[in-house]
């Protein structure tokens, strides 16, 4: 008979119902490992879109212009605002390590694909708000930021 020696024991949490639209991330820890987390309660898209570089054009007609300013360009940076709820002090420590992250990644391809697909993120800064709620478990959400997209060049 052979004999079996546990090296590691590892705690698996299991959720009641699967997360309705679950965002995997993944980030390099201070130790050099990986660690990750699936948020899947509160999740708001948005966008930011910022000006790029901009001139003023010189006016011949004054009775035929709209306008002076002209943008040569603008970007926009897709946000997507995540949360979890009811989450243990121990693990809200943990979580927090993405804030000092070198390299934040976010899961993109399905279930069925067999080779996972990333795109990198980054943590807004300041966008991580950690609230206390009964009994010890708290509330934590942040924004990320997805890749910059820019558009409309002149």
């Amino acid at each position: 008979m052979s004999q079996v020696i546990i090296t590691e024991t590892i705690q698996v949490d299991i959720v009641d119902a699967p997360c309705l639209n679950p965002v995997a991330l993944y980030w390099l820890n201070k130790i050099g490992g990986w660690d990750m987390w699936v948020f899947g309660m509160t999740q708001t898209e948005g966008i930011e879109v910022s000006n790029g570089e901009e001139f003023e054009k010189y006016i011949s007609e004054l009775a035929d212009e709209i306008g002076r300013k002209k943008f040569i360009s603008k970007t926009e940076i897709p946000t997507i605002t995540l949360g979890y709820e009811c989450i243990s002090t121990e693990k809200v420590r943990g979580i927090k390590g993405i804030l000092s992250a070198i390299k934040v990644l976010m899961l993109t391809s399905g279930k069925d694909v067999l080779t996972p697909t990333f795109i990198e993120v980054n943590v807004e800064a300041g966008s991580f708000k950690i609230i206390e709620t009964e009994n010890g478990f708290h509330n934590l959400e942040f924004t990320i930021e997805l890749n910059e997209i820019f558009n409309q060049e002149l």
